[in-house]
C-alpha cells in the first residue's frame, strides 16, 4: 500500500513539470523556458536553470525508484504506463515497451480501459502520440463495461464519477462529475481536429488535422477562442471520399492537414489546389474566412 501511494505521488509530481519536460527536443536536451515564448527572451535564466534542473531530477529519481529494465512501471496499471509516458519520464529507448504493455494490459482487458481520474484525462492522447490511434479510437466507441458508451447504453446524459455509476456503491457516486468527461479535449484535438501551436498559444496560429479511423466517419466541433468561434466539420475516410469544411476567426491563420488519398483530387471552394503531400497528409495554410475542401 505504501508503494502504490507513492507511486500515486510521483505521478502526481510527474503531471506537475510534464509542461517543462514535453517542450525539451529530446530528453537529453535540457527544457529552454524562452522555447515556450518562441524566438523572445524573457530573460529569466536563473529560473530556467532551476526547472531545467528540477526536471532532470525527478526525471532521473523517478526512473530510479519505479521503471526496470523491461519496461515495467511501478505496479504495472495503465495509468502507470499512461503517466510515465505522457510526463516523459521514461527514458526514450524504453518506450516502444511501455507502449507494447499499455496495450497488451487493454487487449487483456478484451480492450477495455481501467484507468481512473488521474490516468483517463491522458490515456487516449498517450496512446495516439506513440502511433496507436487505432486502439484509442477503440476504448473511445466501445460500448461495454467499462466505456464511455456504457454510461451513454445506461441512459446516461451527464458523465458519473464512477464506470460502474449503475451499480456502484451510492454513497460515493455522483452522476454529473467531469473527471471522465476529459476525453472531450481528445475528440476536439484529435478526432475533430481543433488545435493550437506550442510557438503561437491562444489560437493565433491554428491546426485543423483530424486523425481519421475507419471506425468514425464524420465529426464536426466548434471552439470559441479568443478570437472568434472555430469550426471543424469532416465526413469521410482516410481512402476517400473526403470533406472538410472550415472557419477560422479575423486575425488569425491556419495549417490545414488533409489525408492523401491515392488518385483522388484535391479543391478548395470548387476549385483545383495544388499541395505536397508530406508524412501522409496535404498541408495547406489559410487565413481567416470560411473554407470547404474536397478530396474525390
Amino acid at each position: 500500500m505504501f508503494r502504490q501511494l507513492t507511486l500515486a505521488l510521483a505521478l502526481l509530481v510527474g503531471l506537475t513539470v510534464s509542461v517543462f519536460a514535453q517542450q525539451s527536443d529530446s530528453q537529453d536536451k535540457p527544457f529552454d523556458v524562452r522555447s515556450s515564448v518562441g524566438d523572445m527572451h524573457v530573460g529569466k535564466d536563473a529560473d530556467a536553470k532551476r526547472y531545467n534542473d528540477l526536471v532532470q531530477n525527478i526525471r532521473a529519481a523517478f526512473q530510479k525508484a519505479y521503471i526496470k529494465a523491461d519496461g515495467t512501471v511501478g505496479t504495472g496499471t495503465q495509468t502507470s504506463y499512461v503517466v510515465a509516458l505522457y510526463t516523459r519520464m521514461a527514458p526514450e529507448s524504453l518506450e516502444p515497451l511501455l507502449v507494447d504493455k499499455l496495450v497488451k494490459d487493454i487487449e487483456a482487458r478484451k480492450w477495455h480501459l481501467s484507468t481512473g481520474f488521474l490516468g483517463t484525462p491522458f490515456l487516449l492522447f498517450t496512446l495516439a502520440d506513440h502511433g496507436r490511434s487505432d486502439v484509442a479510437y477503440r476504448l473511445l466507441l466501445n460500448d461495454t463495461y467499462p466505456s464511455w458508451g456504457y454510461m451513454l447504453s445506461k441512459g446516461a446524459t451527464t458523465w458519473w464519477e464512477r464506470w460502474n455509476g449503475d451499480t456502484g456503491d451510492p454513497a460515493m457516486n455522483s452522476y454529473n462529475h467531469y473527471a471522465f468527461g476529459s476525453v472531450i479535449a481528445w475528440v476536439y484535438r484529435y478526432a475533430a481536429g481543433i488545435d493550437t501551436t506550442p510557438d503561437s498559444p491562444g489560437f493565433k496560429e491554428i491546426v485543423i488535422h483530424p486523425h481519421l479511423d475507419a471506425r468514425m466517419t464524420s465529426a464536426r466541433a466548434e471552439y470559441e477562442s479568443i478570437y472568434g468561434n472555430i469550426i471543424s466539420d469532416w465526413k469521410g475516410t482516410s481512402a476517400g471520399p473526403f470533406s472538410l469544411n472550415v472557419e477560422i476567426p479575423a486575425n488569425t491563420s491556419a495549417k490545414v492537414f488533409l489525408p492523401v488519398v491515392a488518385g483522388a483530387h484535391l479543391t478548395e471552394n470548387g476549385s483545383p489546389l495544388e499541395a505536397e503531400p508530406k508524412d501522409g497528409s496535404y498541408v495547406v495554410q489559410i487565413g481567416s474566412g470560411s473554407y470547404n475542401f474536397e478530396l474525390r
